[in-house]
């Protein structure tokens, strides 16, 4: 059982989903847990996320965070790391793309021991990320000879302290950066346990990229993966 917990998440212009996905983190997560903040790093939205999240302060209990200027997402989730006050973290995004009422089985059996990654299946988002999501994990599994389901998944239970350890201070890479802290979670041996999770379509475009972006950016990470097995 989790007594304390620190709940984690970036808005960027989250407006169509920010109210609901709160209202649910607080009814399905934070209620359950005798110690929790949930803290929200909202990066300069230009629609109304952060009118809407100024809104809720005064019914849940949020700790908005923001920096001097845009960090973007990884920057984001590192400020969000060191402003956290308890020792176990949960990491997960807006955009309406998780099933929240499934916390509870996900993290059954957790100990800061171990590391809980979330393995989206099924998934109902668009089948070309499905595609390039599947290409990517098979080619870690190949490279880095491990099993990997999900690698780059957005929805992790974690300790503040491997948090600190695998992401503030190692990660390298800008975009994918949770993929290069699973693989370097499983080059140091540490416990990883992927749960299954429903993940759905956003109800608008990708926050992250568009298809040619995806593409992109999928090569540079290949290039870098590539990089990180010669190091290790």
């Amino acid at each position: 059982m989790i007594n304390q917990l620190s709940i984690i998440l970036l808005a960027y212009n989250e407006e169509l989903s920010i109210e609901n996905d709160l209202k649910k983190i607080h009814q399905h997560i934070a209620k359950k847990i005798f110690n929790y903040e949930i803290i929200v790093v909202e990066d300069y939205s230009q629609d109304k996320t952060y009118e809407i999240l100024q809104k809720y302060k005064k019914k849940i209990n949020i700790k908005i965070l923001r920096g001097k200027s845009k960090l973007g997402y990884r920057d984001s989730l590192v400020y969000g790391i060191k402003n956290a006050k308890y020792k176990n973290i949960f990491f997960s995004e807006f955009g309406s793309k998780y099933n929240f009422e499934e916390f509870s089985n996900f993290a059954n059996g957790y100990t800061e021991k171990c590391i809980f990654s979330g393995f989206r299946k099924p998934r109902y988002d668009n089948i070309y990320r499905r595609i390039l999501t599947y290409l990517l994990n098979g080619f870690i599994s190949i490279l880095f000879f491990k099993k990997i389901n999900d690698a780059d998944s957005g929805y992790k239970l974690i300790s503040k302290d491997k948090y600190i350890k695998y992401y503030v201070k190692k990660c390298n890479f800008v975009d994918f950066g949770s993929a290069e802290m699973i693989l370097r979670m499983y080059i140091n041996k540490e416990k990883i346990i992927e749960k299954k999770i429903s993940y759905y379509q956003r109800p608008d475009q990708s926050k992250q990229f568009n298809f040619y972006k995806v593409i992109k950016k999928s090569f540079i990470l290949v290039l870098k993966l590539i990089s990180l097995r010669i190091e290790t």
